[in-house]
């Protein structure tokens, strides 16, 4: 069985779905705001195993302003809605990382239940960035439609 787009509706957006881009797009500036003024406190959270900390610091960074920018390219959107869920659980071994070495942030140690809260962010990202970018209907184009059901 061929599966079909209805492209109509994959560009459609709502004035709720304009806030929560808008939303992700800002989350995402403010964050490469910070790999940039503060690459060396974010290269210490770089998992060991992970090469040249400082540069993926510097990368990510640069590739927030670009998920920040495709945002807001209509037919780019849905595509890169995918991408920073993909971005969002390439995170997450950072903050497990931190978390359990107890790596000080700013030359202050971080609460762990800041640390929890970021990691707890990560899926009402993925959502947000699912929902208000359209990306489910590339998810039902690849044949994952079963995670993202309602």
């Amino acid at each position: 069985m061929a599966i079909t787009r209805n492209t109509r509706d994959l560009y459609r957006m709502t004035p709720a779905k304009w806030a929560g881009v808008a939303l992700l797009a800002l989350y995402f500036i403010a964050g490469a705001a910070g790999h940039f003024l503060y690459t060396d406190d974010l290269a210490a959270i770089v998992p060991p195993w992970m090469p040249y900390p400082r540069e993926t610091v510097l990368a990510t960074g640069a590739l927030e302003i670009v998920f920040a920018a495709l945002l807001f390219v209509a037919k780019a959107r849905p595509r890169i809605a995918l991408w920073i869920s993909v971005y969002c659980l390439a995170v997450l071994p950072a903050l497990f990382h931190t978390l359990s070495n107890n790596i000080p942030l700013f030359g202050q140690p971080v609460l762990p239940a800041v640390l929890y809260g970021g990691i707890a962010l990560q899926p009402g990202l993925i959502a947000l960035a699912l929902w208000a970018a359209n990306g489910k209907s590339h998810l039902v184009r690849y044949g994952l439609s079963g995670l993202c059901r309602g």
